[in-house]
């Protein structure tokens, strides 16, 4: 007969098996649990760390836009360093915001209102990055003047003016149809184009950036130097801080003046100036970069109680010998009469000091997005 002893042992030796059997499947259990929480652990904390940089990033890209809406950024806001790149174009670097992004500005082409903004965020519990970007459109206070000479009504040219168009679309643009040039004024090829319609309307708050009946805000910049006449306009000159403004209220004679302003650049504003002639007329012999804005705000000039050739408020009248790098614009809704032998030589690099008094508008690009 068997052993019970024997059957006992063999009973003890199969219970003592599968208990370590069980022991070791859920000790494997255990572990295998272990690391997939582990790992489940690890994917949250990443994705903690990937959304924390990429909320940082965006929040980068909300403060490049406010300060591309912000006039003068470049300059005016500490923490930007700039790079030249070459072939025109510039890069500016914030680095204020360095604890949680880091911010990259780049022209798209060489001085044209387009940049690429691409914004790093950084997480706060190690080196996580994250960079995305953006397109945007800064629409200047000012818009592009597209011609060395811009009359709002019709236009007579006399003397011996020289219209050198450079890279403009035409050498004279005027809102009236009637046009005269009369002696040996010239445009050297390019087209004379009128009935514009667009120069019948607003060209302050075309050119400018506020609207003709708002004028006073754009004169009440700090930025801007107030004179009766010209006759303290070098020590106005002078004394206005870049972006130089200077408006003249009255009759302008620049004899003796000599230069008005002068070309490139410092600290990235332009060295040109804008003399805005208001209510009054323009004489003298000088040079000049910049703009001259010519505009009356008297209410009279369009009474049909005056004649033609009596309405002499709404008249342009200029007597000047000198060069103009830059651009001329005669906001007269009826005739600009210029008599002289001034040389008006198209300079768009001339123009940006009067874009920078007011903030811009700056806007993204649909599509511009990048996370690459």
């Amino acid at each position: 007969m068997k052993s019970q002893y024997h059957t006992r042992t063999q009973s003890g030796l199969a219970t003592l098996t599968v208990t370590l059997i069980l022991l070791i499947a859920a000790t494997s259990f255990t572990f295998y649990s272990m690391k997939s929480k582990v790992s489940q652990t690890k994917i949250a904390s990443n994705d903690v760390r990937y959304t924390e940089a990429l909320v940082n990033a965006e929040s980068g890209l909300d403060y490049a836009l406010s300060l591309l809406n912000s006039k003068d950024w470049q300059t005016a806001t500490a923490g930007i360093s700039s790079a030249d790149l070459g072939a025109g174009k510039m890069e500016y670097t914030v680095t204020q915001q360095s604890a949680k992004y880091g911010l990259k500005i780049t022209e798209a082409c060489a001085g044209c209102d387009t940049f690429i903004v691409a914004s790093t965020g950084e997480s706060s519990l190690d080196d996580n990055q994250k960079t995305v970007s953006r397109i945007v459109k800064v629409a200047s206070a000012g818009g592009k003047i597209k011609a060395p000479i811009l009359a709002a009504g019709s236009y007579e040219i006399y003397g011996s003016s020289n219209v050198h168009p450079g890279t403009a679309d035409s050498a004279i643009q005027a809102g009236g149809s009637t046009q005269g040039l009369v002696g040996s004024s010239q445009t050297n090829g390019k087209p004379v184009d009128t009935d514009i319609g667009a120069l019948r309307g607003d060209n302050f708050l075309t050119y400018m950036g506020v609207t003709q009946d708002n004028w006073a805000d754009y004169k009440a910049q700090p930025e801007v130097q107030k004179i009766n006449g010209c006759g303290s306009l070098a020590t106005a000159i002078a004394a206005a801080e870049a972006p130089k403004t200077i408006w003249v209220t009255g009759d302008c004679n620049v004899s003796g003046i000599g230069t008005i302003g002068a070309s490139g650049k410092t600290n990235n504003i332009t060295n040109g100036v804008t003399l805005i002639i208001h209510n009054g007329n323009l004489s003298g012999t000088f040079n000049m970069y910049g703009l001259i804005y010519a505009f009356n705000s008297n209410n009279d000039v369009t009474s049909a109680s005056f004649p033609y050739e009596d309405r002499t408020l709404a008249r342009f009248g200029a007597d000047v010998t000198g060069d103009v790098f830059g651009a001329l614009i005669l906001d007269y809704k009826y005739v600009a009469r210029y008599n002289g032998s001034l040389t008006v030589h198209y300079n768009d690099d001339a123009l940006e000091n009067r874009r920078t008094l007011f903030p811009n508008d700056a806007y993204w690009v649909p599509g511009g997005w990048s996370d690459f």
